[in-house]
């Protein structure tokens, strides 16, 4: 059961829990508001059904850490009260007839507006598409997609945009339209990006990854599949960047790294995508995106094929650069190559630094900020920050240090995926900072098996570095 939701409630409501235990939901109980805000604070929940007799704290108290805190966390509530209404207005949070010795209603599950009924049940609000309207904003108000990556159902979940210039921006599409490809496409062959809100970015985060976690396991090509997992963590990234280690943020992450593990294990040709990565951005976004689907696939062939242990590795890998936002913008900006000695010492330190904002964050695993302080460490000793060779250092570590070498590589030499590979590959100065059970591993991940013996030869007669 992948989705949990939170009851809280004076005493336990053995028919509700039996209901949606049902449906493939798991369930928790807690009897009182207090207990219920230190379970909510876990970001573990995919929806929240309250009493509105919760006592310790009362129902406002628990409602507005809600709205202020899980804001996108689908909340029910419990009550005969129609004052309710008036009192508790917010965005996603809905009110059903409360009745202890009767069988839950069943339409609750679409009240709590769970990923797959919060998408699949939209209906347009007109068969039409709104006129374009001209609009002047602030820049960092917006958030950019490119055009080629964009995605949308035949609802259109959140305003679109396109930029004229400097703060001028013209709505091509309104939420609740018709999709209106047309509309797209006019404006295709005059730029390469689309905007959104940045208060939409976590609806996009949704949708994509709702997307995603539908199409892992179908008949769709790779390339579309992977397409969606580039989305969904690319915005994600982007929302950690700016706004932090939000309790609202991180749960978006740990769904998509649910939905990474879910591609990974149910799809055997996504290697044949690999080679047709065209056009990677050289930005720190798409750089994470890579990392994660790298190190992640890295792992399940190595037969660290669990769900939580792809799933640690998959929110490893996306946070792995998460200190550079804790050191000056113009050192974070550069290349380690054109950096001078202080700059160097202080990039040095984005290991550590990340690792402790993931630590304080209390939101995550254990191993992440273990993974992330190792990241740039290499298995001959000649990493950083301590230098410490291959046997002290942590399995996902190796992984996400692979990983992460590769996406820089392919991004700083402008080269497709199975280029680089090969540059690596017969580079022994490259070749021998990784751990070789590792690289084995990734190398497997490009290539069909016709060509694997070829490229194999070629790795062992270039090797002369052991396994670790």
């Amino acid at each position: 059961m992948d989705k949990k939701v939170l009851i809280a409630a004076p005493v336990s409501l053995v028919k509700l829990e039996s209901f949606l235990v049902g449906k493939s939901l798991d369930t928790c109980h807690v009897a009182t508001g207090k207990g219920a805000q230190l379970e909510i604070s876990n970001g573990d929940y995919s929806a929240i059904i309250i009493a509105d007799d919760i006592e310790n704290h009362p129902l406002g108290t628990v409602l507005s850490y809600i709205n202020t805190k899980f804001p996108d966390v689908p909340t029910v509530v419990l009550s005969d009260d129609q004052e309710i209404f008036e009192n508790f207005d917010f965005k996603r949070i809905k009110y059903i007839t409360r009745s202890r010795n009767d069988a839950p209603p069943k339409h609750i599950l679409s009240l709590l507006s769970l990923e797959s009924n919060q998408f699949e049940n939209s209906e347009p609000l007109t068969k039409t598409v709104s006129d374009e309207e001209s609009i002047v904003e602030d820049d960092d108000k917006f958030s950019r997609i490119r055009i080629k990556d964009f995605i949308s159902g035949k609802v259109v979940q959140f305003d679109v945009f396109v930029k004229l210039a400097g703060g001028r921006y013209v709505k091509i599409l309104h939420t609740g339209d018709s999709f209106s490809k047309s509309r797209i496409s006019k404006y295709a062959k005059k730029t390469d990006f689309l905007y959104i809100l940045e208060k939409d970015r976590g609806q996009y985060i949704e949708f994509s990854n709702y997307l995603l976690d539908k199409l892992a396991d179908k008949q769709v090509p790779a390339k579309t599949k992977l397409s969606l997992a580039k989305n969904a963590m690319e915005k994600f990234t982007e929302s950690l960047y700016e706004e932090g280690f939000e309790p609202k943020i991180i749960l978006k992450g740990k769904k998509i790294c649910n939905s990474i593990h879910k591609l990974i294990s149910s799809d055997d040709t996504l290697y044949k995508s690999f080679n047709c990565l065209y056009e990677i951005n050289p930005d720190i976004y798409t750089h994470a995106y890579l990392t994660a689907l790298f190190s992640s696939m890295i792992a399940f062939n190595s037969d660290i094929k669990s769900a939580a242990s792809i799933e640690t590795m998959t929110m490893a890998a996306m946070l792995h650069d998460i200190g550079l936002t804790e050191i000056p913008e113009e050192i974070a900006q550069k290349k380690p190559s054109d950096m001078d000695p202080e700059e160097l010492k202080i990039y040095q330190t984005h290991p550590a630094r990340g690792a402790k904002l993931i630590e304080e964050s209390k939101l995550l695993s254990n191993t992440i900020p273990q993974v992330v302080m190792q990241h740039h460490e290499a298995s001959d000793g000649s990493g950083f920050p301590r230098g410490l060779k291959d046997i002290r250092l942590q399995m996902l570590s190796k992984i996400v240090f692979l990983a992460d070498s590769f996406s820089c590589y392919i991004i700083e030499n402008d080269l497709r995926p199975y280029e680089g590979l090969k540059e690596m590959v017969l580079d022994q100065d490259i070749r021998e900072k990784f751990n070789q059970n590792v690289l084995r591993n990734f190398i497997k991940l490009f290539i069909d098996p016709e060509k694997r013996d070829a490229l194999g030869s070629a790795y062992s007669k270039n090797s002369k570095v052991k396994s670790a």
